[in-house]
C-alpha cells in the first residue's frame, strides 16, 4: 500500500519520525557494539559458523562503509546530485576483515564508534 502525503505538517511529522527512528538504531548499535569489549577473546575471535566472518570481521567491516556514506552518499544526496561510482564492495570488506583480525579488538570497536 503506498502512503500519500496530504500536506506539509505531515510531511514533517514523517520526517521527524524517521529521524528519531534512525538516531534510536544507531544509538542501539553503539552501545551494543560498545559493550562487545566484555567478551572473550576467543568469542571475539571465533567465526560464528563454518566459513562465516568472526564478531571482529563484521564490526570491523562497519567502519569503512559508515566512512563511505558520510563522505561518498550523504552529501550527494543532500545535493540532489548523482552519486559518484562506488568502490568494490568485496575489496573493501576483505581489507576491513582483514585489519579487524589483526588489530587489538579496542581498536576495532573505536573505530566503529567514531565512524558511526
Amino acid at each position: 500500500m503506498v502512503a500519500y502525503v496530504k500536506n506539509e505538517e505531515e510531511v514533517d511529522e514523517m520526517n521527524e519520525q524517521t529521524k528519531e527512528s534512525l538516531l534510536s538504531h544507531y544509538v542501539m548499535t553503539m552501545t551494543y557494539v560498545k559493550d562487545l569489549e566484555q567478551i572473550s577473546e576467543e568469542a571475539w575471535r571465533t567465526s560464528y559458523a563454518e566459513g562465516k566472518w568472526t564478531v571482529a570481521e563484521i564490526i570491523g567491516h562497519l567502519s569503512p562503509w559508515d566512512r563511505f556514506m558520510v563522505a561518498e552518499r550523504i552529501p550527494y544526496l543532500l545535493a540532489g546530485e548523482p552519486f559518484r561510482v562506488a568502490p568494490d564492495s568485496q575489496a573493501v570488506n576483505d581489507e576491513a576483515a582483514k585489519m579487524s583480525r589483526e588489530q587489538q579488538r579496542i581498536l576495532t570497536i573505536d573505530e566503529f564508534l567514531v565512524s558511526r
